[in-house]
């Protein structure tokens, strides 16, 4: 079956998630200095233990061998003020805390899934597409309303991962070397940071019916996809049994789970190019980066409901 490009967007608004973050900020400022002298008491791994349904990470049996594939920060953190003017991130970023280190043994324990897997709305798998990679292929798509997939993509994907609709063929994109973080909001320009996806507007109680997304790396060297190892209602469930009294919208929970839990560290994985990542980006806080990139970070992604085969 052929298949077609449609039309699509990401509800993402800056300005609206800076007044609904900025509106919980007020309330929770007196809280936050006891709350984070709790948070630094308890590992992520004492708190990750505590949960069901955890956040898992599959690598692909073609994609075990590279050295440094995952690795996690320090923990995350605001971004700085000369960040947000001289780099144009938006005043309430959040990024990654260097340096990054390999997982431990523990960390690859409570990580790390030996098969593929069944629950997608927690789930970030690594995958490596099939044969000699012709990334000018992917990246001559032009994503309009009704544009034919050529073929060679289809096929590609297919021998990888399961494609069920809907289905939206976002296709490819660039960002500059060197970031840090990738993903810029509405305005074209300011960087938003480790931030939840918003393309099925789904509330917090059915986000795990959300669509997840394949990326492809089709540029000339490595990326990486970062998240932080819980998911949305995980997170929700953490801050509310720590006593945070105030309702919170659930497009600023991750904010608000950074700050009080800054010792968590985000994950990322390294893509060469040729292999993808499947993430549920609707239920996860995360983002790209291209950070030792000295060309065009370039990639290529489909929106749906897309599962790793499990013979791959």
């Amino acid at each position: 079956m052929k298949r077609r490009s449609k039309a699509g967007g990401e509800v993402r608004n800056a300005a609206t998630l800076k007044a609904i973050d900025n509106g919980y900020r007020g309330q929770q400022k007196a809280s936050n200095r006891s709350v984070r002298g709790r948070s630094r008491s308890m590992s992520w791994l004492e708190l990750h233990a505590q949960l069901g349904h955890k956040v898992k990470i599959y690598l692909a049996p073609e994609c075990r061998n590279m050295v440094d594939r995952v690795q996690a920060s320090t923990g995350t953190r605001p971004a700085t003020s000369s960040e947000i003017v001289e780099l144009h991130y938006v005043p309430e970023a959040h990024l990654p805390c260097e340096p990054w280190h390999p997982l431990t043994m523990d960390e690859q324990a409570a990580l790390i899934a030996e098969r593929p897997p069944q629950d997608m709305a927690r789930t970030v798998s690594i995958v490596k597409l099939p044969g000699k990679f012709k990334p000018d292929v992917w990246r001559s798509f032009e994503p309009v309303e009704g544009a034919e997939v050529p073929d060679e993509i289809v096929a590609s994907l297919e021998s990888v991962c399961t494609l069920h609709d809907p289905l939206n063929w976002i296709g490819p994109n660039r960002n500059q070397p060197g970031l840090k973080t990738v993903t810029v909001g509405n305005d074209g320009t300011h960087h938003v940071g480790l931030h939840l996806d918003s393309w099925d507007n789904l509330e917090l109680a059915r986000r795990l019916e959300s669509t997840n997304r394949i990326c492809v790396n089709i540029g000339a060297s490595s990326r990486y996809f970062l998240f932080l190892p819980f998911s949305l209602e995980q997170m929700k469930h953490i801050l509310s049994t720590r006593h945070q009294k105030a309702s919170i919208h659930h497009l600023a929970i991750g904010d608000h789970f950074m700050e009080q839990f800054p010792t968590v560290p985000a994950i990322r994985c390294r893509l060469a190019p040729g292999e993808a990542y499947i993430a549920p980006t609707e239920n996860l806080i995360h983002d790209g980066s291209s950070e030792g990139q000295q060309q065009a970070d370039q990639q290529f992604t489909v929106l749906g409901h897309i599962r790793p085969l499990s013979e791959c």
